[in-house]
This record gives structure tokens, sequence and C-alpha cells, in this order.
């Protein structure tokens, strides 16, 4: 019982994560205009429709619903909560067009919605399929770590930042703009190259703890190939030669930081130097030191919004995930956090003295509250990657706990007058 509720807990998380990223790719750039409600709009969205449909429009409306569907298809079999979210996403379809006429950057059409609803009802139809034809017909399994929340979190950060704005595009230009710098201009960043190679191996092993069966070996690799194949189809992102060979180099180094306390040392070492050499790159120092910011956050007010956002999806994953690691090697979470802080603190100090570089309070900050909030998600007796991963049950291959030897094979008594006979 645990087990279940703990899967549709997950579940309901993930929908409201879809729910929210669905209002946030309609409503971007978000050029909010105050705007009168009235039966025109209303009329007008019900009648619109493009002269000329795209494929690209198309299969982008029913892409964006799908994964709805997924989910709804996840939270059960029965037909009267299948009729709910269906009529919850036809209704959340056509209110997210309607709210486009308080912004003029986006226009409102009665196409969109109905492709949106074609897509949610697609996503029920094959989580309905992928639901009856798994294991005996169960509901998708969850496993039961204490440690899944930090670890997913992290992994969703790196997806989030490799897709950032998160707004799917499938416009022939947009993705001749993001391969350019792969295939018309590629240049060789011996410190980027670090940095990507170093951040795919910490993601490849955070896939241990997250909630997904089997995301190891060649599914694994699949996955992250997957992820950096579709960064193109979201707008204005770019795949230069330093991403490619960066996740080259961790698909090949892969087996030698998969599992293991040695290799579990040397992942936080190579991740500690990739810090530092990104940190203080390109390695020129100015003879004057510069001033430090102690107001939090304060450098991403300075620049566009979209890169500094994307900027800090990038250092929570990487901050973040140096905290996980230290816990995954025994250490409690909170003094992770303090001891990832200082080192930040320090390459953030010699900043001070690297023309470009903005010397702040936030990369530290940053550390600490990752200890912090892995140790609420890790919550309770189980404060560490380690002894969580101990205390967890053996498992059914079917995902259901196994019973402990004594409730699974009573031992008899013996016949009286008869010692037993140690086992």
């Amino acid at each position: 019982m645990a087990d279940a509720c703990s899967g549709e807990s997950k579940i309901r998380a993930l929908m409201l994560a879809v729910w929210v990223l669905i209002a946030y790719g309609s409503l971007f750039p978000f050029a909010y205009v105050p705007h009168g409600a009235s039966w025109a709009d209303l009329r007008t969205l019900l009648t619109a429709w493009p002269s000329r449909l795209s494929s690209a429009d198309v299969a982008g409306n029913v892409l964006l619903f799908m994964p709805l569907g997924l989910l709804a298809a996840a939270r059960g079999r029965h037909g009267g909560r299948r009729l709910a979210w269906l009529a919850a996403g036809i209704a959340y379809a056509w209110g997210v067009q309607y709210l486009q006429f308080w912004f003029p950057s986006r226009v409102p059409s009665a196409s969109d919605a109905w492709f949106n609803t074609a897509g949610l009802c697609a996503g029920l139809l094959v989580g309905d399929l992928a639901r009856r034809l798994g294991p005996g017909g169960r509901r998708w399994p969850v496993e039961n770590m204490p440690c899944w929340a930090p670890a997913t979190a992290l992994l969703l950060a790196w997806v989030a930042y490799r897709w950032f704005p998160l707004v799917p595009s499938l416009d022939p230009q947009n993705l001749k703009n993001g391969l350019k710098p792969l295939l018309l201009a590629p240049q060789w960043d011996g410190v980027r190259v670090l940095h990507d190679a170093t951040a795919w191996l910490l993601w490849l092993r955070l896939l241990r703890y997250a909630p997904l069966r089997g995301m190891t070996g060649a599914r694994a690799a699949l996955a992250a190939l997957c992820i950096v194949a579709a960064e193109p189809f979201f707008w204005g992102n770019t795949v230069s030669l330093s991403n490619v060979a960066g996740l080259g180099i961790a698909l090949l180094l892969r087996p030698l930081f998969a599992r293991g306390p040695a290799s579990l040392g040397a992942l936080v070492l190579l991740l500690v130097a990739s810090l530092v050499a990104s940190g203080l790159a390109p390695w020129t120092f100015e003879a004057a030191a510069r001033g430090f910011r102690w107001m939090p956050f304060a450098g991403m007010l300075d620049g566009s919004m979209y890169v500094n956002t994307a900027a800090l999806a990038e250092k929570c994953f990487l901050y973040g995930g140096l905290v996980f690691l230290m816990g995954d090697g025994g250490m409690r979470f909170r003094p992770a956090g303090a001891v990832a802080a200082v080192l930040l603190g320090g390459i953030e100090l010699a900043q001070r003295w690297v023309p470009g570089r903005v010397a702040e309070i936030t990369d530290p900050l940053l550390a600490v509250m990752a200890g912090m909030l892995f140790a609420a998600l890790a919550t309770g007796k189980h404060p560490t990657v380690r002894t969580a991963r101990k205390a967890s049950p053996p498992r059914e291959p079917d995902g259901t706990a196994r019973p402990p030897h004594d409730a699974a094979e009573p031992r008899a008594e013996p016949p009286p007058g008869r010692a037993a006979v140690p086992s």
C-alpha cells in the first residue's frame, strides 16, 4: 500500500509539472499586455482557423499534450477517471488558447486546441496499451528509494539546461541554426569538453537512483544520445563539437565510473577539477582585484534572463550533483553542502582576478541550499545515500517488496524433548 501511494504521489507531481510546462510553452515569451475579456474573443477563438497548416505546427501541438495523456493513463484504469482527465485536458487546451489574447506575441487558434486534444487522446491510448502489455497488466512500478527525489530533481535540471527555454520548435530554420556550430563552424574547446564529459558521467551515474527501471547500459546511453539529438528541436538551442565530444567521451568512460567506491571518488575529483577549470577559464588574471557581490542572485539581473536562467539550472545540477556524490560516499547531505560551498567560495574569490567574471555569493549559497534540500527530501532515518540504499528492502522482479525469511518460511518447532539443531 505504501508503494502504491508513493507511486501515485510521484505521478501527481509529474502531472503538475506537465501542466506547468504546457502553460510555459504556450505563453512564452510572456509579453503580457492588459486585455479585457469579451464574448467576441471567445467567438474569434472558436472560429479561428489558419489558412494553411504546417506539419511542424500540427506535430508540435500533438506532442505537447501527449505526456499529459500518458500520465493520465498511468493513474488508473477506471472509465470515470479517464473521462474526467480527458475533459480537464480539453478544457485546459482551450483555456490556454484563450489566455493568449493577453499575450499578443502568441496567436490563439482553434486548430491548436483541437490538435492538443488529439495529442491528449493519443497519449491516453498509448499509455493504456503500454500498461496492458506490461507485466501482469499492473500499473507502472516505481522504485521505493528514499533518495529518488534528489536524484530525479538533478536529472531533470540537466535536461532542462540542455533544452532551455523548453519551447519545442520544428521550424527548419531553427534546426539549421542549431546544427551550424557542429557542421559549418566546429570548434574544439578543451574546458568545455571536460565540462560536458564530467556532467554526462554524473548524469549517467544518477540514473541508478532515479525511479526508472532498466535505465542502465545501452538504454542509459541511448537516453543521453536522444537528449543531445533533440536539442536543435528547441527554440534557440545549438549543438557544438564540444557537446558531442563530451558526450562521446562520457559514454566511453561510463563503465569505469558506473559503480563502486573507487569510481565514486574519481568522479568527485573529476567534477571538482571541471568546476575549477570552468570557473577560472580562460586562466588569465588581472593585477587588481575587483569587488565581491554579497547580494544573492544579483548577477542574474545583468544580461539576458534566458541565458542566466539556463546557467542557474546548470549550476543546480553540477553543485547539487557534487553534494549528492559526497552523500553517496557516506557523508550527510548538510555537511556535504558545506564542503561544496567552501570549494565554490574559493573559486568565487579567485574570480575577482579573472577578467569577465563576476565574483558573488550565489554559487556557495546554492551548494548550501542543495544540502539542506536533499536532507529534507531524503526524509526518515536515512539522511545519506548509502544508508538509504542499505535500508531499501529486497524486491521481487515485479517491484513488490520481498518478505523477510522468517515471514516467508516459518521455522518448524522441534519435537518435544529434542533440542533444535543450530543453523
